[in-house]
């Protein structure tokens, strides 16, 4: 397959690979990680029936202490958040409890500090707002039973999970290992950040670009910095590439029909194996993945904006295969153009970053422009050249 479209591309990525390894980490350092198991409750959240509110945790009421109008009870302690030992409430009695405070034996409801009135050693309350006192307990098990379901397999860990994996024990998890990711941008032309540039020479972004794309996608980085476009100097680079142990290896630059386009060169004398050598897409022509020594390799174009819209087409994916993660293609929603777009020359898929915005009902999209960090990329097909504002396009949400 010479020129595959975009969900082929994908296709082809996505066939060999498998996710990597595992490791043991601290719960401190768990969020954000992929567990490749499920993990479920071992103990009942929560734990104990439990106050919800600050009030009164009130026994049966005594029919002695009651009318129609008020029911009184005798107040006989307090149980303050973490008390172990709460006294047994018997009919007509109650005590002082602290929101999520253990709920004494015998309590029949909760009532809330602002409905009720202490004097002389007693608590009264409305006799027709008992009824609502039973909604005040958070009763054991009732928000999740035990064996169920905290994290499933192939699920980033998220802020929200870490007190209740804590609850459960889970001090340590074992996690999908972060791949590990070689970034090599070639170009004579370029001089590393911080270097003022002489005339026909810029400053060296896609490093900088690749590695927050790759912390972002949640692998880790080994820079081999920039290389300039010759034989021995990128051969040297790809080897240190293949020496550092790299899962995946990412180059930009190098991938033109110009005389010094030598990446494709480079990469078949290392013996190489190309998948495909294009995309039918713009930008993508220029680009290229295969495997080196049997690790998966993308030779990019050099340009920011594209390296962006193929990173996060082709590269997420496969960085989320190896990060043993459910859903590894970006989702895709129809959104409305709020600004009309015109490509150059019909033909293939145009990939445009975008900006999505909410609406009512639906979403609307624009291009973004050079400072703007896009949300979702638009893909507008190559039968028609003319996209007036109010058409309907399909786009990829970039998390």
């Amino acid at each position: 397959m010479k020129f595959p479209a975009l969900h082929q591309a994908q296709r082809l990525i996505l066939a060999r690979l498998v996710p990597v390894g595992t490791e043991r980490v601290m719960l401190t350092e768990a969020a954000g990680r992929v567990t490749p198991v499920a993990i479920r409750c071992q103990h009942p959240h929560p734990a104990f029936h439990q106050s919800t509110r600050d009030g009164f945790a009130l026994g049966p009421v005594a029919p002695s202490l009651s009318s129609p109008q008020l029911t009184r009870f005798r107040l006989v302690g307090e149980v303050a958040a973490g008390s172990l030992h709460p006294p047994r409430l018997g009919t007509g009695k109650a005590v002082r409890i602290m929101t999520g405070a253990l709920l004494p034996e015998g309590a029949v409801g909760v009532m809330p500090l602002e409905l009720c009135r202490e004097q002389a050693g007693q608590v009264e309350i409305a006799t027709s707002a008992l009824q609502e006192s039973a909604r005040h307990i958070c009763r054991r098990g009732s928000t999740l039973a035990a064996g169920s379901l905290l994290v499933p397999a192939g699920t980033p860990v998220a802020p929200e999970h870490l007190p209740l994996l804590a609850e459960n024990g889970h001090h340590l998890l074992t996690v999908r290992r972060r791949p590990l990711v070689a970034l090599l941008s070639s170009g004579s032309e370029l001089v590393a950040p911080g270097t003022t540039p002489l005339p026909g020479q810029k400053v060296s972004g896609n490093g900088l670009l690749l590695h927050a794309l790759v912390e972002k996608a949640g692998g880790r980085c080994h820079d081999l910095g920039t290389v300039i476009d010759r034989v021995e100097e990128l051969t040297a680079a790809l080897g240190r590439a293949l020496e550092s142990g790299a899962d995946l290896i990412v180059t930009t630059g190098g991938m033109g029909p110009g005389r010094y386009d030598l990446m494709e060169e480079v990469f078949e004398r290392l013996d190489g194996a190309i998948i495909y050598r294009s995309v039918a897409v713009r930008p993508g022509k220029a680009t290229l993945f295969g495997y080196l020594a049997g690790r998966p390799f993308f030779a990019l174009p050099g340009p920011p904006p594209a390296v962006r819209l193929l990173f996060q087409e082709l590269v997420t994916p496969a960085l989320r295969r190896l990060l043993g993660l459910r859903r590894v293609l970006p989702q895709t929603l129809t959104a409305t153009l709020s600004d009309a777009i015109a490509l150059r020359q019909r033909g293939v898929l145009n990939l445009k970053g975008g900006l999505l915005s909410p609406q009512a009902d639906s979403f609307s999209v624009r291009p973004t422009q050079a400072h703007e960090a896009a949300s979702a990329v638009i893909l507008l097909p190559g039968r028609t050249q003319l996209f007036p504002a109010g058409s309907r396009v399909q786009v990829h949400l970039i998390d």
